[in-house]
């Protein structure tokens, strides 16, 4: 009833869709302006509700194909909460696997520095729910998944990665000032960000050291400091033989 959504249409949303928006409300309730002029970028990857929901029986088996396609399509995922909080700013669903999240963050950024005119703010989001069996099982024949259901980090015995499940929205805007100069409440400044693609290597998904060292060495050069200069570093370690090395 909160978002005018009926159940039939409910009951063909991807979970994730549905947690997303629960957590945009909540967001956009409590800490965002009156204006419209907003964007909405969601890091989201996984499929699962597609696959299960075609062996359900009832409403959702029984669905209108524009549910079925609205409610499984990921770029959805953004262009809803757009819709339902009226926001007119760019919105998208970025999907490049693992770094999903990181790049909705990277290209929110690019859109509050660079776009004419700029959003007032970017709402950034991101959403993982294991679902179908399907995924899981698949992820463990390509050894990806720690049989442990743990994950050893940059250690040698590092044999896979534990999944988890969540969301998190976080709200973006350019550092502004207020009519006295006093800077508004902030919880971080992203001094610089960077993307790139390890193109050829070992394999599809292998990654590639120099690929990755030339990402680092573009990101601190764009934030105007030196290596000495950063005390701590959080890293995404995969916890594979393949991966963390």
């Amino acid at each position: 009833e909160l978002f005018k959504i009926s159940p039939h249409e409910a009951a063909n949303m991807d979970p994730q869709q549905r947690i997303l928006l629960e957590d945009s409300f909540a967001m956009a309730s409590s800490t965002m302006g009156e204006s419209r002029e907003v964007g909405v970028i969601v890091g989201l990857s996984f499929w699962d509700y597609s696959i299960i929901s075609e062996n359900m029986n009832g409403d959702v088996a029984s669905a209108s194909p524009a549910m079925k396609l609205t409610g499984r399509n990921l770029s959805v995922a953004s262009g809803r909460i757009s819709y339902i909080h009226g926001y007119r700013g760019p919105s998208m669903t970025i999907d490049t696997a693992c770094s999903s999240s990181l790049v909705a963050i990277h290209v929110a950024s690019l859109a509050l520095r660079n776009d004419t005119p700029a959003p007032s703010e970017v709402l950034v989001g991101c959403a993982m729910m294991s679902l179908a069996p399907d995924v899981m099982r698949s992820l463990s024949m390509a050894s990806m998944v720690s049989d442990e259901g743990r994950s050893r980090t940059l250690d040698r015995e590092a044999n896979g990665y534990g999944r988890g499940e969540g969301t998190a929205i976080l709200v973006m805007s350019r550092v502004l000032h207020d009519d006295d100069g006093a800077k508004k409440p902030l919880l971080g400044i992203v001094a610089s960000s960077a993307i790139n693609q390890d193109g050829r290597s070992a394999s599809l998904t292998a990654p590639n050291g120099p690929s990755q060292l030339d990402l680092l060495r573009v990101a601190v050069i764009k934030a105007n400091i030196s290596p000495l200069d950063i005390h701590v570093r959080e890293l995404h370690g995969t916890g594979t033989p393949l991966g963390d090395p």
